[in-house]
């Protein structure tokens, strides 16, 4: 009797060693979150506190005249490359180029926010009604992520596959582009003769 009670006191003790190992384990991960959240906390507020300084500054600043210091834009140009390309050497155009300039008032080339609307349009067709071969719109998201540079100048390099609407050798194609400005809601648009 007594070898049994002896025997499950050890078996008792010898969970109380798990359990003791499981809470020091806990008791250790309960601290180490701790120390994220208490980072997280002073990132926060260092955050929150330059809001407040921001806020502050906008408070002091003449609302008009913070409007009037923006360069607002002023036209959107079809740069001279967009056109028809054969990008894959098959000897037949099936993509369509569109490089998109807009300028501000100055006549610096910027990266104005805003929706695109692109058309493509063959003006040499008899039906008036089938002129309109084909039309994208690139929203702001999408927009912002064909921003390029080249040694002459900045814009949206825009590729749009046509192959289906178009041979390649047509003559009178028309590339029609509207740029909807999203800071000031101006709608500014152009268009080119394209080959």
């Amino acid at each position: 009797m007594i070898g049994l009670l002896l025997l499950s006191g050890l078996i008792f003790c010898g969970g109380c060693g798990d359990q003791n190992k499981s809470l020091w384990q806990q008791i250790k991960s309960l601290g180490g979150e701790k120390n994220v959240l208490a980072i997280r906390v002073e990132k926060l507020e260092q955050e929150n506190e330059q809001l407040h300084r921001q806020v502050k500054t906008l408070q002091t600043l003449d609302p008009n005249d913070r409007i009037a210091a923006i360069d607002a834009l002023k036209k959107v140009a079809l740069g001279h490359r967009s056109g028809l390309y054969d990008k894959n050497d098959d000897g037949k155009k099936e993509t369509l180029m569109v490089y998109i300039e807009p300028t501000d008032s100055a006549g610096d080339r910027v990266k104005a926010a805003g929706k695109v609307s692109v058309q493509l349009w063959n003006l040499n067709v008899k039906d008036p009604h089938s002129a309109l071969l084909k039309q994208w719109t690139i929203e702001p998201e999408k927009l912002k992520t064909y921003w390029a540079e080249t040694i002459m100048t900045y814009c949206y390099r825009l590729s749009f596959p046509v192959g289906d609407v178009v041979k390649g050798d047509e003559k009178g194609l028309t590339v029609k582009v509207r740029f909807t400005d999203y800071f000031s809601g101006k709608i500014l648009e152009d268009q080119r003769p394209i080959q």
